[in-house]
């Protein structure tokens, strides 16, 4: 009983702190700022997972008054994926809240891991895949009054694995980039889940929680059992995976350092010089090369290059919410879909590099050469994301039209100078420290995130609405025109901005210093 009320306490004194910081954090016109953006953002993304959740409570009223639950699996595997992938598309709104802070106070390991998972339960995933599953349960339930045990029991342990996994995720992602080695076994878990998302595997937790619902309709009680007694296991093994990783971070085991200066660190994780950028006068090409190899160390980017790509290879070959229509579109959408990660990237283009932006200011080097050189690694990862999306609209819905292929090329030599642009000026303007091997939300990454969202929608939606009025005109080939129109606009505001990035960083100096670099 009395670690009971120590607990409690403790609890009590953790929400006490986070309450006084965000008192204080209204003391100036940013805090405020970022407060109203976080109250937008999720009251807007409450609403759509709520749109969602109602969708998927239809869905599945409809299979299970049908007598037909195949679709369950589909729905299932469209939750567990939303859920570990939409961390990534939305992380300038949400990250694993960092308590390491904690372990300096008489805090219990079993309080400090209640805290990790409890807190993670109000992240914008979580409550996406809490509506979306709440919706599968009222519609099944509602259809097949006689499944309600069944029904219930499989959906709450798959909300539990899908909550832990999703932290688990997040606590491991760390320990897997802080090698090459660990590095590269991410790459081979990512095949296997791509050859997962491919054939559905039934023993995979959503085939699973689907086949408990569907043997119990048939009356088969034991597989029904064995079933649920394996996505049990699923979750236990996954409890166990976040404990031990929690456990290691409650110790004290810290990963956040630079993978240079990590002493644990192997000699084959030091990059190889490209020899062709030395033959770029200059030292153009050595900025470039500086950008790849610190590329490679960004464990956040590097997943979230393959995050959406998994996404997009299981929702274009299941059109589930009888969105058929939309299929010829797959490419554009795909896209956009794919370069929001990069949102966060392009509109903070110095977060990463820590207490380095005092080199930056000391190096002879203009800032332009130094902005430019990220701009060039941004659109060649941005082109590669595109060809990916290209190969799984090719390998899911077949060849798409050259009219489409066309189109969304000249839509994106549009957009992407325009996005360039105001990435720059939010890069300095509005910076925020951000880590390469953490998932997290720094202070003012929600109101820069906001502003990038927006700006992307923005484009998104001029793309649209000049595209879709002459399409059923007939006039495709204007709607391309205009789109080369606009480029060649966006492309001198891009470049009007370039010229101005050495004046606008000496008179954010100061300010991005403090942003930048804690001591």
């Amino acid at each position: 009983m009395a670690r009971v009320e120590r607990s409690l306490d403790q609890f009590e004194a953790v929400g006490r702190m986070r309450w006084r910081m965000l008192i204080n954090s209204l003391r100036t016109p940013a805090g405020k700022f970022e407060l109203t953006a976080q109250a937008f953002i999720n009251g807007f993304f409450s609403l759509t997972w709520l749109g969602a959740g109602i969708g998927f409570g239809l869905a599945s009223w409809q299979s299970a008054k049908d007598h037909n639950l195949t679709m369950l699996s589909s729905l299932l595997w469209a939750v567990s994926i939303a859920w570990q992938v939409m961390p990534i598309l939305l992380e300038g709104f949400q990250g694993n809240v960092d308590l390491t802070f904690l372990r300096r106070f008489p805090v219990s390991f079993r309080a400090y891991a209640f805290l990790h998972i409890f807190l993670g339960l109000f992240d914008l995933s979580s409550l996406m895949g809490g509506l979306t599953l709440l919706g599968i349960w009222v519609g099944t339930v509602l259809a097949r009054p006689d499944l309600l045990i069944w029904t219930t029991a499989s959906l709450v342990v798959f909300a539990l694995f899908n909550l832990l996994l999703s932290k688990a995720i997040f606590a491991w992602f760390e320990k897997l980039f802080s090698q090459r080695r660990t590095r590269t076994m991410f790459g081979a878990m990512v095949l296997i889940l791509v050859v997962g998302l491919a054939a559905q595997f039934r023993w995979l937790p959503p085939g699973l929680s689907a086949s408990a619902i569907q043997m119990a309709e048939k009356g088969h009680l034991f597989q029904a059992t064995a079933a649920f007694g394996g996505l049990a296991l699923y979750l236990i093994v996954v409890g166990v995976l976040l404990a031990i990783r929690l456990h290691a971070e409650y110790r004290g085991e810290s990963l956040s350092k630079s993978p240079g200066l990590n002493p644990q660190a192997s000699a084959l994780d030091v990059p190889r010089r490209v020899s062709w950028f030395d033959q770029v006068p200059g030292s153009f090409g050595a900025l470039i090369q500086k950008e790849l190899i610190c590329f490679s160390r960004n464990g956040v980017l590097i997943f979230g290059l393959a995050a959406p790509l998994l996404f997009l290879f299981y929702m274009a070959g299941k059109p589930v919410m009888n969105l058929a229509p939309l299929s010829q579109y797959a490419l554009p959408i795909g896209i956009a879909l794919a370069m929001a990660p990069f949102s966060r990237q392009i509109c903070n283009s110095f977060g990463a590099e820590d207490a380095g932006i005092q080199l930056c200011f000391l190096l002879p080097t203009r800032f332009r050469s130094i902005m430019l050189a990220k701009n060039i690694l941004q659109l060649g990862l941005i082109g590669l994301e595109a060809v990916l999306v290209f190969l799984i609209v090719l390998v899911r819905h077949g060849m798409p039209s050259f009219s489409i292929v066309a189109t969304t090329f000249c839509w994106l030599l549009f957009v992407l100078p325009a996005q360039l642009a105001v990435g720059n000026v939010l890069s300095i303007t509005m910076a925020y420290r951000m880590t390469k091997t953490r998932i997290s939300s720094e202070p003012g990454a929600t109101s820069s995130g906001l502003l990038s969202l927006l700006f992307q929608v923005l484009l998104f939606m001029a793309g649209r609405s000049i595209y879709l009025p002459l399409a059923q005109d007939g006039h495709i080939e204007l709607a391309r025109q205009i789109f080369l129109l606009l480029a060649i606009g966006t492309v001198v505001v891009w470049l009007a901005v370039l010229s101005k990035v050495d004046r606008l960083a000496e008179s954010r100096r100061s300010a991005l210093l403090a942003s930048l670099v804690r001591t």
